[in-house]
């Protein structure tokens, strides 16, 4: 059996490759093509195929594969072609020599798959070879969900993923138990069965949001990694100092860039994804919090009323309101806000809920864009996390979460493997009061920085959910105490009455979350119109689809007088930047019309459409084409400048072109910011383009909501 192997698809073979594929195999699935991306069948190959291994090399992309990994060898009149769990591989019939050889060959391949289809990587001995004082090799465990959520990154959606299961291309290799560890020629990544290294220097960008740090590649996969199980944002950042120091050369790509767009939205169902991830992996997250504390960052955050505020200036009064559930009150009106008063009530403007804490002084720290509550203390660390409930409708909560202490135990212990700690499971309970679903748990944990006890709430509700984590610094039968009793007073605000509602109200709720917005679409206003119109067209504009989003959320159109642009916030147009889009809404306000957006901060795209729909088209740049064609499979034209915008700017067409096709933008909204600059013969107010905090809109703008 030829060992060694160097050779390269021609395009006969690939396109028999591809007529193989989207004829025989999908026909062999019961299925449809779904997104598919064969990028390493254009690549030179270089494979080595061993008695127990596979080592296989195309482009920058290099795995060592077990045989475990290949479900079977097809056989095609010019190749063979195996699945490895990721990626196909094709190899020419004509290196094996006659068809004898040929046969031989195929013969000791599909020998070598029955007989060690059932070896396994030894993760022990893996992370022994790997084993780096700098940065110590993380294990974790993921499931089917957390993969389907961190591949929204890449723009790939629930239902593509749902067909790639049923193709069986799903990347099945990033399921079950993981490591990574940081090598000196790149990161490793180790499955169950294949290992694939990402040279340092192959890396485009390190991007991450909440759940998941991506590390982007010129040629590739990239690497997903859940921002968990390095120890959240301090142990990614310490990952990023490793791999800066063994590139060969000075690479910015391992400064970390927080993702523009929410993980979120890149779903079917805005958060589902999102709340998935959470669920799976929260055993995970409680044994971070044990070992890690609480991961807040930035400074005291003021209410939008200013902070700490109140509605009389009073602290909040003892006697409160139960309204519906034990786990929901109504807020007096006379309460402080974002301040632990001398009775220890903290009561939250961003997230809305209310809790008591132990005395002493406390720092305060609040998420700009209200996802998470840190507070710290002598006496230990709080933090509150949360959101909407939407992020989970129509979804059943308690189907997404372990049902029993048995189940959380065996996540957690998964989990606990990355940190080489000892984790005991003290307490776990899963109940269902009315529309709540509460779960309660208790932790502790030893590791190399001492015993943590974390003691956690996640509650489910009907407008919001919240996970609560306790950590006090000391584990004596006092602080344990006071920790639970910290549990129990949680209680989420009732907003639909009193200061809460006032509160709801007066915060500008943009598609974003509480005092936030992004506009993503410009309409050129050449006629009268009134707010009264305008929020009906909104109303029409909401239920413009994409195929990904329902037609809910806020919606929104601002007005400056200096200005004939109407620019719009509004959820049915997120990620939904295309001609056809661009269309309808000119057909709503019968006006020139156009959408921008950016995706991950590498990609902008722009579509226009003039006012009678009958020229429109989209446009995307990036930080070169090869961004373009191999993650987002945009060609030709497309990549070009979207050429009507000249008529409003006071710059040449060459100059233009010039931004739009330059490589040195760290984020493409920069890109789309400096050109909208140049539009001076139509201006757009800067308050326009860009992620803004409802302040950047004073009282020289009008605000028309629907």
């Amino acid at each position: 059996m030829n060992d060694k192997l160097t050779y390269e698809l021609s395009d006969k073979e690939y396109k028999e490759f591809i007529h193989w594929f989207h004829g025989t195999y999908v026909k062999l699935r019961k299925a449809r093509p779904g997104r598919n991306d064969f990028s390493c069948l254009k690549e030179p190959v270089e494979m080595t195929v061993k008695e127990e291994i596979i080592h296989a090399r195309s482009g920058a992309c290099e795995a060592y594969i077990l045989y475990g990994a290949i479900e079977r060898l097809y056989e095609l009149e010019t190749l063979f072609v195996f699945y490895d769990m990721m990626r196909f591989w094709a190899v020419p019939k004509r290196l094996l020599g006659r068809v004898e050889e040929a046969n031989a060959w195929r013969g000791d391949f599909e020998r070598r798959i029955k007989e060690m289809g059932k070896m396994r990587i030894s993760f022990q001995e893996a992370a022994d070879i790997c084993a780096d004082s700098r940065f110590a090799p993380c294990r974790y465990i993921r499931q089917i969900e957390e993969v389907k959520a961190e591949y929204g990154l890449l723009r790939v959606s629930r239902r593509e993923m749902e067909h790639l299961r049923k193709l069986g291309t799903f990347p099945y290799r990033m399921i079950g138990e993981q490591m990574v560890a940081a090598g000196r020629r790149g990161l490793i990544e180790i499955t169950e069965r294949a290992a694939v290294i990402h040279p340092y220097e192959n890396i485009t960008g390190a991007f991450y949001t909440k759940q998941t740090l991506y590390l982007a590649e010129k040629e590739g996969d990239g690497l997903l990694l859940p921002l968990a199980a390095l120890g959240g944002m301090e142990g990614a950042e310490a990952l990023m100092r490793v791999c800066d120091a063994r590139c060969r050369f000075n690479n910015p790509a391992f400064r970390l860039k927080k993702k523009s767009v929410p993980l979120m939205v890149r779903w079917n169902m805005p958060g589902k994804a999102a709340i998935c991830c959470v669920a799976a992996v929260a055993a995970g997250a409680m044994i971070l919090g044990a070992l890690n504390g609480v991961n807040g960052s930035g400074g005291i955050k003021t209410s939008v009323f200013g902070a700490p505020m109140t509605g009389s200036g009073e602290r909040v009064a003892d006697s409160e309101e139960v309204s519906g559930s034990d786990l929901l009150v109504v807020i007096p009106d006379d309460a402080v806000f974002d301040a632990v008063t001398e009775d220890g009530t903290f009561v939250s403007s961003s997230m809305f809920y209310r809790i008591t804490l132990p005395g002493g002084g406390w720092e305060i720290s609040q998420d700009q864009y209200n996802s998470y509550d840190a507070l710290r203390s002598d006496w230990g660390q709080v933090s509150v996390t949360g959101g909407l409930s939407s992020a989970y409708e129509g979804d059943d909560v308690t189907e997404m979460l372990p049902k029993s202490k048995a189940e959380y135990i065996a996540k957690t212990y998964g989990g606990a493997a990355a940190f080489d700690s000892e984790v005991e499971v003290i307490d776990y309970n899963l109940e269902k009061s009315g529309d709540w679903t509460v779960v309660s748990r208790e932790i502790r944990s030893k590791g190399g920085e001492g015993v943590r006890h974390v003691i956690g709430l996640d509650v489910y509700g009907p407008k919001r959910y919240y996970s609560l984590s306790i950590t006090p610094e000391r584990e004596d039968d006092v602080s344990l105490q006071t920790a639970r009793a910290v549990r129990d007073s949680f209680r989420a605000a009732d907003t639909s009455v009193g200061i809460c509602r006032t509160m709801e109200e007066e915060i500008f709720h943009g598609y974003y979350g509480d005092n936030v917005y992004m506009t993503s679409c410009l309409v050129l206003m050449d006629h009268a119109m009134s707010d009264e119109e305008i929020a009906e067209k909104l109303r029409e504009v909401k239920k413009i689809r994409n195929g990904a989003y329902p037609a809910s959320g806020d919606a929104l159109a601002v007005r400056a007088p200096e200005s004939k642009w109407l620019g719009i916030d509004c959820p049915s147009l997120q990620q939904n930047c295309t001609r056809e889009a661009a269309k309808a809404v000119a057909r709503i306000f019968q006006s020139e019309v156009i959408l921008y957006d950016e995706f991950d901060g590498d990609l902008l795209m722009v579509a226009y459409s003039d006012a009678d729909q009958k020229h429109a088209y989209e446009r995307a740049a990036a930080n070169g084409p090869w961004i373009l064609e191999s993650e987002f499979q945009i060609y030709g034209k497309e990549q070009n400048f979207p050429e009507d915008l000249l008529k409003y700017m006071d710059i040449s067409k060459e100059e233009a072109e010039a931004i739009w096709k330059d490589s040195s933008y760290v984020f493409q909204m920069e890109k789309w910011v400096e050109l909208v600059g140049h539009m001076t013969k139509m201006p757009v107010p800067e308050e326009f383009v860009g992620f803004h905090g409802a302040e950047a809109l004073d009282e020289a703008f009008r605000v028309v909501k629907e």
